[in-house]
């Protein structure tokens, strides 16, 4: 009898097992279906004929690509997304707005890409939160960059002339290339790091939070008024040298 009574007691067990095993497996098959629901991205297209200028204000990953013909290309969740982005008077303005959406999302917020096929830039203009790179070598005869914005900002160049770098951002900037001349202003709290951008002369003024790494073949200008520190590389003479500030100015 008291045998009976054990396996009796043990089959109530195994079938409260197997109950709340069948339940957890169907609400997992359930959430995961509501969470594999597809999201309804749209590409679209621009022509960007002598495009010189970028000036990006959106919340974005943007892909520059050396290319003779000229076009742009965005990827983004319409549902979620208007795209507001213009070209005009040669310069491409990346610029969307957000649609208020009252449904529960389960799912990350989707990122909006943008890849940019164009010859050549001038300037490139951040104001947003995402970021900004390229694909190859990006070649100009001068280059102006400015980060005002979160996100960060990486190109490999090949600057003919002068290039002119300001940093008032949290993100960072950071070069790899050549150039004859190069200018880097930072007044933000990210740093420019251009110790692999190959400079004959280089001029730094430092008034911010971030850190400024430099490399000049020829002749180095360094100034620092600020918390971040300074440090430069390679041959350069220092022509001309100033440090106020908390930070401090080092060769590497």
């Amino acid at each position: 009898m008291k045998n009976n009574k054990l396996v009796y007691g043990i089959g109530l067990i195994l079938l409260a097992v197997a109950v709340i095993f069948i339940g957890y497996d169907y609400s997992k098959d359930s959430f995961s279906s509501q969470t594999n629901i597809q999201t309804p991205f749209t590409a679209d297209s621009i022509e960007i004929t002598d495009i010189q200028i970028l000036n990006s204000k959106a919340n974005c990953r943007i892909e520059i690509i050396p290319s003779e013909n000229e076009f742009v290309l965005f990827s983004y969740d319409h549902s979620k997304y208007k795209n507001n982005s213009t070209f005009a008077n040669n310069e491409l303005t990346i610029n969307f707005q957000s649609i208020k959406n009252i449904n529960l999302d389960l799912n990350s917020s989707p990122k909006i890409k943008v890849k940019i096929h164009c010859k050549s830039l001038n300037k490139v203009l951040q104001t947003g939160v995402g970021d900004i790179l390229n694909h190859d070598t990006l070649r100009a005869e001068q280059l102006i960059i400015q980060n005002k914005g979160v996100g960060d900002i990486k190109l490999t160049v090949n600057v003919a002339q002068e290039t002119h770098v300001t940093n008032e951002g949290v993100g960072d900037i950071e070069l790899k290339g050549k150039t004859r001349f190069v200018k880097l202003e930072n007044r933000g709290s990210g740093d420019i790091e251009a110790d692999y951008l190959w400079a004959s002369v280089a001029q730094v003024f430092n008034s911010g939070v971030g850190d400024v790494e430099v490399m000049a073949t020829d002749s180095l200008y360094l100034k620092n008024k600020g918390i971040g520190d300074i440090e430069y590389s390679g041959p350069a003479i220092i022509a001309d040298i100033d440090s106020k500030g908390v930070g401090s100015i080092n060769k590497k």
